[in-house]
This record gives C-alpha cells, sequence and structure tokens, in this order.
C-alpha cells in the first residue's frame, strides 16, 4: 500500500466533506512513497498520532468552553491545517485561551438571508472556521439540492462577523 492510499484512506475518514476535498486535492499533485517505518522524531519533538491529535484537541477546546460538536469540529480543521503544513493549526493550543469563545460570541453560525442559490450566515462572533463551514456546507447544499426549481450549477453564500480569519479553509 503507498503513501497515496494510506492518506486517502485517513482523509476519508474526517467526517467534513469540505475538508476531505481539501486534503484530497493537496496530495494528488503530490508522488509519496511509504517508508517502512518513521524517523525518530528530533529532540524535543514527538510522534503521535493524527486520531490523538484530533481527540486531544478536542478535549482541549471543550475545556475552554466549546460544545462537542464545534470542538470536534474545530479539531478536525486544525489537525488538517497541521497535515497540510499550515502552522496555524495545532500549534493554537500552546495558548488555548486564544482559542476559547469570544466575549462577543452569541451562538453558533446563522442563516440570516437566503435565497434558492445565496445565502448570508451571520457568525455570531463565533470562529472562521465554524463560520467558513457553515457557509461552504450551504453553498454544497444549494447546488446539489435538484427540485422543481433546477438552481443551477452554482451559488453564492457569505458569512460575516466572525472573530477570527480562516485560512485553511480559503
Amino acid at each position: 500500500m503507498t503513501l497515496s492510499t494510506t492518506l486517502k484512506k485517513v482523509i476519508t475518514s474526517y467526517h467534513h466533506p469540505t475538508l476531505q476535498n481539501s486534503l484530497l486535492r493537496s496530495i494528488s499533485s503530490t508522488t509519496l512513497t511509504l517508508s517502512p517505518q518513521l524517523p525518530p522524531a528530533p529532540e524535543g519533538f514527538i510522534h503521535i498520532s493524527i486520531a490523538q491529535a484530533q481527540s486531544t484537541t478536542k478535549q482541549a477546546l471543550q475545556k475552554i468552553g466549546w460544545d462537542e460538536t464545534d470542538a470536534s469540529l474545530q479539531a478536525e480543521i486544525m489537525t488538517c491545517a497541521e497535515l497540510c503544513g499550515n502552522n496555524q493549526g495545532l500549534v493554537k493550543m500552546y495558548q488555548p485561551a486564544l482559542m476559547a469563545p469570544s466575549p462577543d460570541y452569541a451562538g453558533k453560525p446563522i442563516t440570516e438571508r437566503e435565497t434558492s442559490t445565496s445565502a448570508v450566515i451571520n457568525a455570531n462572533q463565533s470562529p472562521g472556521m465554524l463560520a467558513a463551514i457553515t457557509a461552504a456546507d450551504l453553498a454544497a447544499e444549494k447546488v446539489s439540492s435538484k427540485g422543481e426549481n433546477d438552481n443551477g450549477p452554482i451559488s453564492i453564500v457569505s458569512s460575516y462577523n466572525s472573530s477570527t480569519s480562516s485560512g485553511q479553509l480559503a
């Protein structure tokens, strides 16, 4: 089994289709080979599994105030960022308070305005990664929904009023 095949199996185990697609695109143009064993970790570093990184991050996020759903989603995105080489992922957990809900947090992102092909999401001061996932999911839903009014091949969903950015999902 090649590393590419292994990574694809790991990627498809992610629960979120947007993250799956992002990771699959990032490895599709990369040639990878599987080495029989990981090299020793450099001094001061350790090797941990993806599942362990995700689980530990989720627990830390729950301890600072996020509910299970939002903690799980953020942990998945942060682990994904780390796997893609984006050092804005798990490094945030060195100062978990920075990931705590904003003092102005008013709740989960909500759809404020909507048409059959567009929507505006009010993030309610939630993190950009939660707003971006909400918007991406709704856009994908609008494009894939077929019915009496065929919406066509495009939809536009925007979000505003988030407490952070989210470059990993851009």
